[in-house]
């Protein structure tokens, strides 16, 4: 991310010698993504009529899951919509995290799924609630992204890139688990607003391919060959990589 970037060049190393260049998902069409969607809130036993914020990350002090429940759990006090909350992951602090959702009193409403595939459960969420600590780029955002999900997060590296204040999300920043609950109410009781924002999404999504990864990637070795004199890079044929499930 460009954040890195410039992380990097205040330890010293000179800028001539970095080089940004973004991560980038295999982008679902979005008539699958529905059909996942509803096979997978199914499995959840997910209300038709309620709205899934998720999480998916480590379990750990970095990632900070305990700052989405805590958030949730205000969430919980001031609406009136049905709402659910998924936690994607496994961790040091899994036992600590379900100790706080029971002392909280939301333990209908939190489903502790495991360490189970993220981009794939993806479809099932409305919202995503990230609240880290630190990140470089996390995928997690370009595949909540190209699901059509908004995502309320707290400035981490990949944020300015992708997160557009009430077109792609929210930021919240310094953290305030009360403004960040106020963000998650906004999108909540909102479905419109949702809707626009999801369709926002999948268009910043876009500029975030694997072919796009793979080509940046393959001019910059290029260019490096050049400038020594050796052979140049095939180019990639990106029928043969994988998709995210895979």
């Amino acid at each position: 991310s460009d954040n890195e970037r410039r992380a990097a060049v205040q330890t010293g190393i000179g800028a001539s010698k970095l080089v940004v260049i973004p991560n980038g998902v295999r982008l679902i069409p979005p008539e699958i993504q529905l059909r996942s969607r509803k096979t997978t809130r199914h499995s959840m036993d997910l209300p038709s009529n309620s709205v899934c914020i998720g999480f998916v990350g480590r379990f750990a002090p970095q990632k900070k899951p305990e700052r989405v429940i805590e958030a949730f759990a205000l969430l919980k006090q001031r609406t009136s919509s049905n709402v659910h909350l998924a936690m994607i992951g496994r961790g040091q602090r899994e036992v600590e995290l379900r100790r706080l959702v029971s002392r909280l009193g939301i333990e209908d409403s939190v489903h502790f799924l495991g360490d189970v595939d993220g981009a794939a459960h993806m479809p099932a969420f409305d919202i995503l609630a990230h609240a880290s600590s630190f990140e470089a780029f996390g995928y997690i955002f370009v595949e909540a992204l190209s699901a059509g999900i908004p995502i309320v997060t707290t400035r981490v590296g990949g944020v300015e890139e992708l997160i557009s204040t009430g077109v792609t999300g929210y930021v919240c920043d310094p953290w305030n688990p009360s403004i960040f609950a106020d963000y998650l109410q906004l999108l909540v009781d909102d479905p419109e607003q949702r809707s626009a924002m999801s369709v926002a999404a999948r268009e910043r999504a876009a500029e975030y391919t694997v072919a796009k990864m793979v080509d940046a990637t393959a001019e910059l070795y290029n260019r490096l060959c050049a400038s020594a004199d050796l052979p140049q890079v095939a180019p990639a044929t990106y029928e043969t990589l994988p998709t995210n499930s895979e």
